[in-house]
């Protein structure tokens, strides 16, 4: 073989090599674009809520309160909250329930109010604090429940007959529940 013919296989080999390589590009580019097309056609699984879960969710709620109330209280009763501004007591509100405000989606006035109705909540009642399950109502991605369905030992003399009782307000975002409100009877 000679040189002129050992240069052009060379560079006949490169050329279709770099031809391979365009089409092997090409027709990935085209299954992907065809996966994510398939993928964009594919119908989005809808999750479907259960009680229970929210049930879980709240029960987890009400024993962080309870925890965090204790010491939260022990402040308060040594007078530790006695000479501080509203900001101020707003500042050791937040820190005293790091917990119990990781289960809220709310701004910081709504989420003390619901912290603090479940601070008291759970000082008057004996034992744990539970969400009834089948008072536990869903709708999509939203969940409610009545003050009245919330038990506890002693709760139900302290609630009345629920009709007083307001609603607690739920929401599922992402990958979990939040407590976004709570409509209070008065």
């Amino acid at each position: 073989m000679n040189k002129t013919t050992k240069g052009l296989g060379a560079a006949v080999l490169a050329l279709s090599l770099a031809a391979g390589a365009t089409a092997c590009r090409s027709t990935s580019a085209q299954l992907s674009s065809g996966a994510s097309e398939a993928a964009a056609a594919a119908p989005v699984a809808v999750v479907e809520h259960k009680p229970a879960e929210v049930k879980k969710f709240l029960d987890g709620f009400f024993a962080d309160v309870d925890k965090e109330t204790a010491a939260y209280m022990e402040d308060a009763m040594s007078g530790g909250l006695k000479n501080m501004t509203d900001d101020e007591k707003t500042e050791v509100f937040k820190k005293s329930y790091p917990k119990s405000r990781a289960y809220l989606d709310t701004d910081d006035k709504t989420g003390a109010g619901i912290i603090g109705n479940f601070a008291l909540t759970t000082m008057f009642t004996k034992g744990e604090t539970t969400a009834n399950v089948d008072g536990i109502r869903i709708s999509g991605d939203t969940a409610t429940i009545k003050g009245s369905e919330i038990r506890g030992e002693g709760l139900k003399e302290s609630s009345g007959d629920g009709k007083k009782a307001g609603t607690l307000k739920l929401a599922y975002e992402g990958s979990g529940w939040k407590i976004t409100g709570m409509d209070v009877v008065k």
